[in-house]
Order: C-alpha cells, then structure tokens, then sequence
C-alpha cells in the first residue's frame, strides 16, 4: 500500500514538473516580446527547451526561433515613427535581415539621402557552414546539429574597405571575421568566442570582448572566463588579452562578487558587453586606457592594461548597461537597459552623463526615449556625436528600428518585417560627416 502511494505521489509530482515545464517554454517567447524576463530567464528558458526535453526539442526550437529569429514587434507603427529633415550628413553601418529572413546584407548608407555607399550579403546556409567548420576545428567532438541559431553582428568597417564581424552561435560567441566582399572572408580569429562590441583604438587596432574557449575546471570555477581583447586588423591575431576575473581582484568589491559568483548557476555575474578604448588623453584616462561595462553587476570600470591597474570603478550609472562610451575629455555616457534580475525598473531605456571633473551623474534626453517608447530588453547601444548641438543616435536592438537625433529633431530606420514586424538589428554605428 505504501508502495503505491509513493508511486502515485511520484507520478503527480513528475505530471506537475513537466506542466510547469511546458508553461514556461510555450509562453517563453510572449514574455520575451513583452521583455518582462531578464535574460538570465530567456537562457534558462532555452536551456530547459534544449537540454532537459530532447523529445520536444524539434517543436520547441520552432517555437523559440521560428517566427522571432529575426523580426520583432514594436508599439510604434511606420506612421508613429520621425522622418524629420536634418542639416547634417551621416553615415550609417548596418545590417538586416533579407524579407525571406535567410540572407542577411551589410550596408553602409548616406543619410539622409538615404543611397547606398556599399552593400554586401552573407546567406545564413553560408554562415552556419562557416561556423560549423570553425566549432569543429575549436572541438573535434562538435556536432553540427548542436548548432540550432547562427546571427551575424556587430559589423564595422576598416579604412581599408574590409569589415569585420561577429558569427554568433547559439545566442553566444563565436568567431571573428574579416571580409572584403560578399561571402569572401579573408582571415578568422577563432581564439576566443567573441561577442558584443567591436571598436578601433587611434592605431587601428580592434578591441572586443569574449570568452575564454577554456574547458578546465578551475578555470571556470566561478564564472564564465571573459577576456578583454586587442587584435591586429590585417590579420585577426591576437595582440592582447586579460580575463576579467583577474581584473576584477583588484577591487574592494571582488569578495563579494565571489560570494555572488558561488550563488549564481549561470555563472554569468561578470558578464563583459563592451571594452571602449580612450584614444587620446584626457581628464579621467590616459590613451591606452579602456572602458569596460559588466552588465550583470552594473558596473562601469576604467582599466590601464598595460600597467594592469583598475583605475576607477562605479556601479550607479546603469542597470544592466550594455554600451559606455567617451564624450568629450571629461564626460563619458552610458546606454541603460533599465532592467533588474527581477524585471524592468523602468518603461524606457536611458543614456547617463557621468562627469569626472564634478563627480556627478545625470540623465540625458530622457524625454526622447519617452517620447518613441525605446525600449529594449537585451542589447542595444547609443552614442552622442555631438555633446554641444545635442546629435546622438540610439539602436533599439529588440524593436528593430535605428533612431538618429539632431536637435529637436529624429529620423528612423528599420526594415519592415512580417506584418507589424521589424527586422532585427545587429549593433550599428552612426558616424558624423564633417
């Protein structure tokens, strides 16, 4: 008698389990188009529909994938969104998904003639091959069919007429490439799985972050090994590199995020989204110095990597921050998605001044973001152009949809997708003609 009861208590408990299961994946992709799940939620989310239910795993990742990989929804219809006259010439690097959603093109645009200085296309068939052929030489126990989301990103342009970009893999990193035509790459860094930003020190040099390709325990004892990451642009190798652990222990906060560290199963509370190099000296750094933004920790840090020294540090300007950039020789700004491990804490994102001659942190253009709604829950980056005539430009990654401000006035550019969609976007950057 006993016996059965015990078996039926089982059997309920595993019933419940797996209910509680299937209501999480199946609204999964509700809530992340509502961005009312942090990110850490959306992977875990992902992680359950791929690992824990391998008999679902075809149904589950068309539910994940299919209609979201690359269009999202904003509240914002085409009539709702600027399309003011400027007075000022830009250029705009770019990529978009093609209407069939299975080529993605590059472009490099003048604005606001709105004409195509160049255009490039990459099929994902292509991409997913390319990444297939480097997972494997990474790993020869890779399997391709583990491969089940490949995105271009972060595409930049060389004065030499190449560009260089991100393969990511599986909504992680992955290799960094260098091309100079359509589907004609000519050299790969495969030293690290990279992700997030791409930028240039005043000597050429790409600066972007990643991640450790360590499989050794201690190495990843605490949290997953991120790297900051210097790379020679002609040829993809690697000039420089330093894990953010080891950064990170030169600080007074180090024991408690290590404290944070054994606590968090993701392992994820370093997670590295920028590295901005200062490219000249000013008031608060030195050329040589970068920026560094940790997402998971709200945190903002000013690093000299040759001197190995963590030279500033401030956890109150963002939350969950994914872009700091230099404004002029005292002003830096940070691009805030507003989000805490719980949800949003507030309905907009946001940019922050931080000011190292006064000390003092204010917000900047907060009306603009209220007033076109720019919200999006993972990713996105804003940049001022021009501090003093108030130009800067914002990617709301989620949404699809690229605002430019001059003054009081706005542009958009995005991508029509299916229905009220918009193409997803891939980390752009805006430059200002002089």
């Amino acid at each position: 008698m006993k016996r059965k009861k015990i078996e039926r208590l089982l059997a309920k408990s595993l019933t419940f389990s797996l209910i509680i299961l299937l209501t999480i994946i199946i609204t999964g992709e509700a809530f992340r188009d509502n961005n009312q799940l942090p990110e850490f939620l959306n992977d875990t989310i992902l992680f359950i529909g791929k690992d824990f239910m391998p008999n679902l795993r075809g149904p589950v990742k068309q539910t994940l994938t299919r209609s979201s990989r690359f269009e999202r929804v904003n509240d914002l219809n085409v009539d709702d969104l600027p399309n003011d006259t400027f007075s000022n010439e830009y250029h705009l690097e770019w990529a978009y998904n093609s209407p069939t959603n299975d080529t993605i093109f590059v472009e490099r645009m003048r604005i606001p003639q709105d004409s195509v200085l160049e255009r490039y296309f990459f099929s994902y068939n292509f991409l997913e091959a390319t990444s297939n052929r480097l997972m494997k030489q990474a790993n020869a126990d890779f399997k391709e069919e583990s491969v089940w989301l490949t995105r271009p990103k972060s595409f930049r342009f060389l004065p030499n007429g190449t560009f260089v970009f991100i393969i990511s893999v599986n909504n992680k990193g992955g290799a960094l490439v260098c091309a100079d035509g359509s589907e004609s790459i000519i050299w790969v860094s495969n030293d690290f799985d990279f992700h997030h930003s791409i930028e240039f020190d005043w000597e050429g040099n790409i600066w972007t972050c990643g991640t450790s390709k360590s499989t050794d325990n201690e190495d990843r004892q605490f949290s997953i090994p991120y790297v900051i990451a210097k790379l020679d642009p002609m040829n993809g190798k690697v000039l420089f590199s330093e894990k953010v652990d080891e950064i990170m222990n030169q600080t007074v906060f180090n024991e408690s995020f290590r404290i944070s560290k054994s606590l968090n199963k993701e392992r994820n509370v370093f997670h590295l989204n920028d590295v901005q190099p200062i490219n000249s000296d000013n008031y608060f750094g030195n050329k040589g110095d970068v920026l560094i933004s940790l997402r998971n920790i709200n945190t903002i840090l000013l690093y000299d990597p040759f001197n190995k020294k963590v030279k500033w540090l401030n956890n109150q300007l963002g939350s969950m921050q994914h872009d700091v950039d230099v404004v002029n020789d005292s002003l830096i700004s940070v691009f805030s998605n507003n989000l805490s491990l719980y949800g949003p804490i507030d309905s907009t994102n946001s940019i922050t001044l931080y000011n190292f001659r006064s000390e003092a942190a204010r917000s900047y253009k907060k009306e603009s973001f209220e007033k076109f709604r720019i919200n999006t829950g993972f990713e996105g980056l804003a940049e001022i152009l021009d501090y003093e005539k108030d130009i800067f430009f914002v990617e709301e990654t989620k949404n699809g949809i690229l605002f430019i401000f001059e003054g009081d006035k706005a542009r958009a550019y995005f991508k029509n997708g299916r229905g009220d969609t918009y193409k997803y976007l891939n980390w752009s950057k805006v430059e200002l003609v002089e």
